[in-house]
């Protein structure tokens, strides 16, 4: 059963500006459990983006819309045209690579740490395929050229995460959160960047069930 969600989304809270260092951890943390937890069970989201990502009446987070990993579609649909959300899409998806595996919510969950911490997304253009053709050939601004009191730490670990190449990338969403911790506690992040609107709040998988608060490393 879907639980009463009236606390907007993501995508309406990044209105109000950019996320603190701290309040991104903890968002990004339970995003990783609830990822880790269908990619456990052979899911992948395929279209991660703030819209989809959902606050409950106790300020709890929810990973919404599997619709087109339920169905197991691509990114693009037969006729060519995009299904997936480009300025969240991975360059495998963007290539209608037919191997998308959990790596590619690893980068759209990248893109979205990127857009909390910068306040702006990392591919933007006039049109869609612009944008499709930047997540797959260019490389994104370096989140300090956006805010230079990001930590250099936090920005290497973002941009692991936007690496081209799956294998570059974290494996797993929980390493991505895992890092993202290793540096918010070897910096000063915490001061960067306030923001008020509560965003943080465990975070649970609003489609699957059940799910373990906290899944146990490989």
């Amino acid at each position: 059963v879907m639980p009463y969600l009236p606390n907007g989304s993501l995508a309406e809270r990044l209105v109000q500006g950019p996320f603190s260092p701290l309040d991104t951890a903890h968002i990004l943390e339970r995003l990783a459990n609830a990822l880790d937890y269908t990619h456990q069970q052979g899911i992948v989201h395929r279209d991660l983006k703030p819209s989809n990502i959902l606050f409950g009446e106790d300020g709890n987070a929810f990973l919404a819309d599997f619709g087109i990993a339920l169905q197991n579609q691509a990114a693009w649909s037969i006729s060519g045209v995009v299904r997936g959300s480009p300025a969240y899409l991975s360059p495998e998806q963007a290539l209608r690579n037919e191997s998308v595996d959990r790596r590619s919510d690893i980068y759209s969950l990248g893109i979205i740490v990127y857009e909390m911490l910068t306040g702006i997304k990392p591919f933007r253009g006039d049109v869609s395929m612009v944008v499709v053709l930047k997540q797959i050939h260019d490389e994104p601004p370096l989140l300090r050229s956006i805010n230079p009191q990001i930590p250099v730490a936090l920005e290497e670990v973002v941009l692991h995460a936007l690496a081209k190449d799956v294998r570059d990338r974290f494996q797993t969403a929980g390493d991505f959160a895992a890092a993202f911790h290793q540096a918010l506690n070897s910096s000063d992040a915490p001061s960067v960047a306030p923001y008020d609107g509560q965003a943080q709040g465990a975070v649970t998988n609003s489609d699957l069930s059940p799910r373990p608060e906290r899944l146990p490393s490989d």
